[in-house]
Parts: C-alpha cells; structure tokens; sequence
C-alpha cells in the first residue's frame, strides 16, 4: 500500500515494487573530476538499504507520555516496546528482500538494514541510476551514484553517494 495517502495509480514500478522515492547525491565542492565505470562487471561496491517503518503510532504514544492532561503522562514506554513500535511492517522486508535478491549480489540483513555487495552494473539496475568515479584534486577517487529511485518501502540507502577523502592536513 503506498505511503502519505498517495494513490498506486500512476506510480512506476519495478520488479512490481512501487517506486517513487527519489534519493538524490548531495551537491560536491568544485574541482572534481568524473569518469565512466570502465568495467562494471568487475567492479564491486557495497551499500545499506534501510526499511521504512511506520512511526505514527510511536510518535503519537510519545505525545501522549508527555503531555500532562493525557491519560498516558509519564508512562514511558520500555526499550523492547519502542523497538517493537519501531520494527518495520514485514510486508516491507519481504518486498525490499526481493527487491535486492539477484544472483550476484550478496545480501546480509539484520533487522530493518540490508547490508549488500554486488557489481556496479548489478546496483545501477537495482537502484536505476549511473555509477561514476568521481576524483578530487589529490587524485583520492570514489565511486558514485547519481540519483536513486527506490521502492516506497526503503526509507534509505547509504554507501553509494561517497565523496572522495580530502587531503590530510599537516599539523
């Protein structure tokens, strides 16, 4: 079910997931360079995907422990009942599992986070974006990804807008 109210109607889809998130790069300092992935079947990178989950609820139980004339002031909630309001629907793991699962990639899940390891050309198709080799003026380089549009049950990928490292300072 989408997300926000959102209607299914005209969304895009892939793999039958819905799709509609759009995470794009954060904007780099001037004075570097970009290239083409010369060979992105032989080049690997490693990236975390974060199911959404639902937090309404939570953030509505917290309201209530703090507001004085609540019939629920001051009962906070234990740390095993936050992480169960916090626990993504599994619906949404089951859909973000299949999402990922391809032959060549390597998926560790814990929790909410899939950990995954694959080719370039294997995360261009799941994430549907370009990879780069962006270098900075120490000649230190990263791969990047463009923009990324991933299913409505992911809240977040990490590990594939990287920035080169810049140049130690001396002290």
């Amino acid at each position: 079910t989408p997300r926000c109210g959102s209607s299914t109607a005209d969304m895009p889809t892939l793999f039958g997931l819905l799709l509609g998130v759009i995470q794009k790069p954060p904007t780099l300092q001037i004075g570097h360079t970009y290239a083409a992935i010369t060979e992105p079947n032989a080049t690997f990178v490693t990236f975390s995907v974060v199911v959404a989950e639902d937090l309404r609820e939570l953030r509505r139980i917290a309201l209530d422990v703090s507001t004085p004339n609540s019939p629920r002031y001051g009962k906070h909630l234990t740390s095993a009942q936050i992480a169960a309001l916090a626990r993504p629907d599994p619906s949404d793991v089951a859909s973000v599992r299949k999402w990922l699962s391809h032959p060549q990639t390597n998926v560790r899940e814990d929790g909410s986070v899939f950990t995954v390891t694959t080719t370039v050309a294997v995360a261009e198709a799941i994430l549907q974006t370009r990879f780069e080799r962006v270098t900075n003026a120490q000649n230190n380089s990263a791969l990047r990804a463009g923009a990324i549009e991933l299913p409505r049950s992911v809240r977040a990928v990490y590990g594939v807008h990287n920035a080169p490292k810049p140049a130690r300072k001396r002290t």
